[in-house]
């Protein structure tokens, strides 16, 4: 396993999604997808809004998201995510390989999040545990992906406009 892997975190949106990626700089990144070195792995939660159930999964080098929780049931304020990967299910995840690197895409549709739309300036709370050779590492102030600290944000520039064509997206 290579012990100087680093992993760097992205997160984009369009119109009809939320999207994550988990990039992992490792030059032993071929044996990682063959199976002879481990990789990292990770375990995150988000919640997207103040005072809503939060959703917790993890993901595996060579499988993307392996499982995922809802901290919560379908209610007037909080849609539950469908880890399944089915089709329609609203939430898939893939993998890719390089000779140096590998990134997990991780898709959310917007419509789980219908009633919790992000708008400029909203944040959403965002933390994530790197499972790695040399033990966990997280970046919550808390040590602890389960506590849900004030430390993760993911915070959206969103113009009127796209939150607009988010919303037109969802009444399709």
């Amino acid at each position: 396993d290579n012990l100087t892997a680093k992993m760097e975190i992205s997160a984009v949106c369009d119109a009809y999604a939320f999207h994550l990626f988990l990039r992992v700089q490792d030059p032993g990144a071929r044996k990682v997808e063959n199976g002879f070195a481990s990789g990292i792995s990770t375990e995150m939660y988000f919640a997207p809004g103040e005072n809503v159930n939060y959703h917790c999964f993890g993901s595996e080098p060579t499988k993307g998201v392996t499982w995922g929780m809802n901290m919560g049931y379908d209610s007037a304020v909080s849609k539950r995510l469908d880890f399944s990967g089915k089709i329609g299910a609203g939430f898939r995840s893939e993998v890719a390989f390089t000779d140096d690197d590998y990134v997990c895409h991780m898709t959310f549709d917007w419509d789980a999040f219908y009633n919790h739309l992000p708008t400029d300036g909203n944040d959403w709370k965002y933390e994530c545990i790197a499972w790695t050779p040399k033990g966990g590492m997280t970046w919550s102030a808390l040590s602890c992906v389960h506590a849900v600290s004030e430390f993760g944000r993911l915070r959206f520039a969103l113009t009127p406009d796209e939150v607009t064509q988010i919303r037109r997206g969802l009444l399709l």
